[in-house]
């Protein structure tokens, strides 16, 4: 799914979402057509994911024939994050926009709800961090077992 978002500026705001389902992408991930077009530029060679505490991890971008896909380093990026069956994976692109990516670290906390079906549905905790994130939850707990979210710009970002 992509969805576009318009504000009273110019800035864009394109987002998509994956589950993580292993036999479809822990190899490689296909970055969905719809957010491809989005894009300010041409799609990159390289992207760069930037987790809270500012590690990085570099990951070629490539098309094949059947789209664009996050390739080498995806696989570095999947082990060292932990990420399982189940999580869910939501990208978020702003475009270029500098001061979004020098934003500080922010923390928002939900309400909690007697209700354990909404419980299910809702995020205990909420860090953004830059112009790009990504969230991961597991999909049958009560409460997100993890939650992370990183920045990812292209290469030829300052």
């Amino acid at each position: 799914m992509v969805k576009n978002m318009s504000s009273t500026t110019t800035k864009r705001c394109t987002r998509f979402f994956k589950v993580f389902l292993p036999e479809y992408c822990s190899e490689r991930m296909r970055i969905p057509d719809a957010f491809v077009s989005q894009l300010d530029r041409s799609v990159p060679k390289k992207a760069i994911l930037r987790s809270g505490n500012r590690k990085i991890w570099h990951v070629k971008v490539g098309k094949i024939s059947d789209g664009v896909f996050f390739l080498n380093g995806w696989q570095e990026f999947v082990k060292d994050n932990l990420i399982e069956l189940g999580d869910f994976l939501v990208f978020q692109y702003n475009g270029h926009d500098e001061e979004e990516e020098e934003a500080e670290e922010t923390e928002v906390e939900e309400n909690d709800s007697d209700n354990d079906d909404d419980e299910d549905m809702r995020m205990k905790r909420f860090r953004k961090i830059g112009a790009v994130k990504i969230q991961y939850q597991c999909k049958n707990t009560a409460s997100y077992q993890k939650l992370k979210i990183m920045h990812v710009k292209q290469k030829d970002e300052k």
